[in-house]
C-alpha cells in the first residue's frame, strides 16, 4: 500500500514557501500552501509579506491583482488591501466612502532568512521561535529550485528518506548500486521536533558517488550519512573520510492534500572543478524529475488516511517521520483519522 495524503495539517510550524528570488516588487507570487490561496508580496521597501488571497467581496483571487508595493488592488472590483491585510479603498463607494468593518483578509507571519520566505500559518496565535535557521544553508550553492510535486507531502518526505528506491527509481542515473542496505541508526531529538537518522560505513564498504563523477574528479568516499528530518523537511548529509562535508536538502510544504511543495538544493565545503559542478547538478535535476515521475505514477491513495502501510526494516526512516507527524498532530488537538 502507498502512503496516504495528509488529511490535516501540523500548523503550528514555520513552513517553506517561497525562494527570495522568487518575489519580486511589483508582483503578486500566488502559492497555495496547507490548503489556502495565499497572495506572496515584497513590499516597496523590500519586506515579504502573506495575505490570504480570497477577497472577501466576491471570492476573487487577489493574487492576480496589480501591486504597487504598498496595496494589493482585486482583479473583479478594484477593492485595494493593505499590507496588514485591511481593506483601503471600494472604488464603487466613491471618495469617503464608508468601507465595511469586515473587509479584510487575513495577514500572516513571514520571515525571510538564508534565501528562503517562510510562513506561519497557525490560527493558534502569532510564533513563539524564529523561523528556522541551518548552517549548512551559509553554503548553499544555487540548484533545482522549486517543483510542485503531484504527490502528498507525506510522499515526498516518505521517498526523500527511502535509500532502497535509489538502485530502482535511479538506475538510469546512479548506475548499479547495491541494493541491500546497512542498518539505520534513528536518533531522536530531545524536544520531540526532529530526528536523525544514521548510516556509519565500515572502511571496506564505503559508498562511493555515480561512475561519471568518480572518474572526473576521484572524489573521497563517504563514511557516514546522516538525514536529519523535521516538519520542514530533510538534510541528507554526507561526511567524507577526510572530514568533509557535503549536505543535500529538500524543504517539503504541504500544498493541498494531494500535492506538495519541494524545494531542492546542495551545500558544499567545498567548490567542485566546473565540469565535476554541471554533472554533479546534472544529476541532480534528473533525480528530482525521477522522484516527481514516481511519485505521480503512485497507486492506492483511496486506501484510507495516515494507514500504516507494510514496511521492513529499511523503512525505519519513513515510519519515523509519521510518528514525528502524528505526535504534531496530537499536540494540536488533531488526530489522525
Amino acid at each position: 500500500m502507498v502512503a496516504a495524503p495528509l488529511p490535516i495539517y501540523a500548523t503550528r510550524h514555520w513552513y517553506c514557501a517561497a525562494l527570495s528570488r522568487e518575489l519580486r516588487s511589483g508582483r503578486p507570487l500566488a502559492r497555495r500552501i496547507l490548503g489556502r490561496d495565499l497572495a506572496l508580496l515584497r513590499s516597496r521597501s523590500g519586506s515579504v509579506h502573506a495575505l490570504a488571497a480570497v477577497c472577501p467581496h466576491r471570492g476573487a483571487n487577489l493574487a492576480e491583482g496589480r501591486f504597487d508595493g504598498d496595496t494589493l488592488e482585486c482583479p473583479y472590483h478594484g477593492w485595494r488591501f493593505g499590507l496588514d491585510g485591511r481593506c483601503r479603498l471600494v472604488p464603487s463607494l466613491g471618495p469617503g466612502g464608508r468601507i465595511p468593518r469586515d473587509a479584510r483578509v487575513p495577514a500572516f507571519p513571514v520571515e525571510e532568512s538564508q534565501g528562503l520566505v517562510w510562513l506561519w500559518l497557525s490560527e493558534d496565535g502569532p510564533p513563539k521561535t524564529p523561523a528556522p535557521r541551518h548552517a549548512w544553508m551559509d553554503g548553499y550553492r544555487r540548484m533545482p529550485g522549486v517543483r510542485l510535486y503531484p504527490a502528498s507531502a507525506l510522499d515526498a518526505f516518505e521517498i526523500t528518506l527511502d535509500a532502497a528506491h535509489l538502485a530502482f527509481v535511479h538506475r538510469g542515473s546512479l548506475g548499479r548500486l547495491a541494493p541491500e542496505l546497512p542498518d539505520f541508526e534513528i536518533q531522536h531529538a530531545e524536544d520531540g521536533q526532529s530526528f536523525s537518522a544514521v548510516v556509519r560505513l565500515s572502511g571496506e564498504k564505503p559508498i562511493e558517488q555515480p561512475s561519471l563523477i568518480r572518474r572526473l574528479s576521484r572524489p573521497t568516499p563517504w563514511r557516514e550519512l546522516r538525514a536529519h528530518c523535521d516538519l520542514s523537511g530533510v538534510a541528507v548529509s554526507a561526511l567524507r573520510s577526510d572530514g568533509r562535508l557535503d549536505t543535500a536538502f529538500a524543504l517539503i510544504t504541504p500544498a493541498a492534500e494531494r500535492t506538495c511543495w519541494f524545494f531542492g538544493g546542495i551545500a558544499q565545503e567545498t567548490t567542485p572543478a566546473w565540469p565535476v559542478r554541471l554533472l554533479s547538478e546534472w544529476i541532480g535535476r534528473r533525480l528530482l524529475r525521477e522522484d516527481q515521475r514516481m511519485l505521480g505514477r503512485l497507486l492506492g491513495r483511496e486506501h484510507g488516511e495516515f494507514e500504516q502501510p507494510l514496511s521492513v526494516r529499511s523503512d525505519r526512516p519513513a515510519l519515523a517521520f509519521r510518528g514525528l507527524y502524528a505526535r504534531a498532530l496530537r499536540a494540536e488537538g488533531k488526530a489522525p483519522a
